[in-house]
């Protein structure tokens, strides 16, 4: 089985029934893009399987390592709701917080800093690290091997590190969810010296399939031939999957492909002659389950019957793991089970509905602390950070504001919004600095260049 990545307590439900009936069968999860911080991060430096839950409300002095948190991170709604509040001022004698934004690329959260720095994506972890020195000066011997090459200015870092330890307790920093795990362990260092732990940023479960694999370990077992029916539930593998991994190739050497979709795209059209396609119900067309970045139950209503009869994905793994009823009935199964009240299915259900939460459903912060050995096992061999110049360039690739990864890429009605900084719509661009554009003499010549 490959499944998109899913926080429906439901599906988490009926995949451990799936399991117990197939025990031989391979369950994976993949997303193209990520939008939480590594839990390998997280794993290394408290020896705990956790998440950041970050309380921007709480914060007055606010460090966003290439962390666009107020459009493209987990949780981006509630982070700038809380982020608001602490900007929002009703007269002059009122506190205001302040944001230092250190990214590649202008982003939305970059758009509101307070003071802001040019900062290359692979420059991050020298960045961090340097920050790191100042702010615990008797880690500076240890970390400086990880500070070579990087060209920010020692100013900005200090003044910032200054402003976080002036307001300890009451400071955040934040890395990007694209940032590699080395990062990340540093950041976690960080909130434990600003004393950010318990105030800023609390720690909650990081949930997971019980027994899920990755993409790399599904990709292992077709190649070894094992694999005789795959069953693809959503994504589009075909055309998001890394491309050395030649999944297309993968695909066509199964003798049988079951697969739900919404539409007859690249996976579903690879080989009719072994592929069967099941039509998916939209997420707006059927009942489900979801839980919010802290770990809330929310309710997922149908606003329509299914246009095409389709089925979600919890009715296609209920009924391979031998469970009846339709997702509704599956949802206020897995819901009275959470609630554990004598109320009758039905009423619980009904409450549920009704509030449009499952009270009391959240996560239970976990009490961390840092382990600064275990941290620096992970950060291994120290690298100087590149040097970049006109013939020498880092390029990201980063998802759009309407398109997400591309999947939604066949959505007209999403092509034609904007884009939140550049304002570009059905189309989209190579963002370089205009000092790079000279240096190269596509500015202001014109924008036709060839990448290669």
């Amino acid at each position: 089985f490959l499944a998109e990545e899913s926080s429906s307590p439901t599906r988490r439900r009926l995949v451990a029934a799936l399991r117990a009936r197939f025990p031989r069968a391979i369950w994976a999860e993949y997303e193209p893009v990520t939008d939480e911080p590594p839990v390998a991060a997280a794993q290394a430096a408290f020896g705990s399987a956790v998440k950041p839950l970050y309380h921007f409300a709480k914060a007055k002095r606010i460090l966003s390592v290439e962390a666009d948190f107020l459009q493209s991170e987990a949780g981006s709604l509630s982070h700038a709701r809380g982020f608001s509040q602490g900007r929002r001022v009703t007269k002059k004698e009122d506190p205001m917080n302040r944001l230092y934004v250190a990214e590649s690329g202008l982003s939305l959260t970059g758009s509101m800093a307070d003071h802001r720095l040019r900062l290359a994506s692979s420059h991050a972890l020298a960045f961090v690290a340097k920050l790191a020195s100042v702010l615990a000066p008797q880690a500076a011997e240890r970390l400086a091997p990880y500070t070579q090459g990087l060209t920010s200015p020692q100013k900005w870092i200090d003044e910032c590190a200054a402003d976080l330890l002036a307001n300890k307790g009451a400071s955040l920093v934040v890395a990007g969810a694209h940032l590699p795990a080395e990062v990340h362990v540093l950041v976690h260092g960080i909130n434990s010296v600003i004393e950010a732990a318990g105030s800023t940023v609390t720690y909650v479960p990081a949930e997971t399939t019980p027994g899920v694999t990755t993409l790399a370990g599904l990709v292992s077992a077709l190649k070894s031939g094992s694999i005789k029916t795959l069953v693809v539930l959503g994504g589009n593998p075909v055309y998001n999957a890394p491309a050395d991994i030649d999944w297309a190739a993968l695909q066509k050497a199964v003798p049988e492909v079951i697969r739900l979709g919404y539409y007859v795209d690249e996976t579903s059209a690879l080989n009719p002659a072994a592929t069967t396609h099941l039509s998916r119900a939209h997420y707006l067309e059927s009942w489900g389950d979801a839980r919010a970045i802290d770990g809330t139950v929310l309710p997922v209503q149908p606003m329509i019957l299914p246009l095409f009869g389709g089925v979600s994905d919890l009715e296609v793994i209920a009924r391979l793991a031998g469970e009846k009823g339709d997702a509704y009935a599956l949802v206020s199964a897995t819901i009275a089970g959470l609630a554990g009240r004598a109320a009758s299915t039905e009423a619980t259900m009904a409450r549920f509905l009704h509030d449009g939460v499952l009270a009391g459903s959240a996560y239970a912060p976990i009490a961390v602390k840092f382990n600064p050995e275990a941290a620096a096992r992970l950060l291994g061999t120290a690298k100087a950070a590149t040097a970049f110049s006109a013939s020498n360039l880092e390029v990201r690739f980063v998802t759009d504001a309407k398109m997400d990864d591309g999947r939604f890429a066949n959505n007209g009605w999403l092509q034609e919004c904007p884009d939140p900084i550049t304002k570009i719509s059905w189309d989209n661009a190579i963002l370089v600095s205009p000092k790079l554009g000279k240096e190269l003499g596509i500015d202001p010549a014109g924008s036709l260049i060839q990448v290669a």
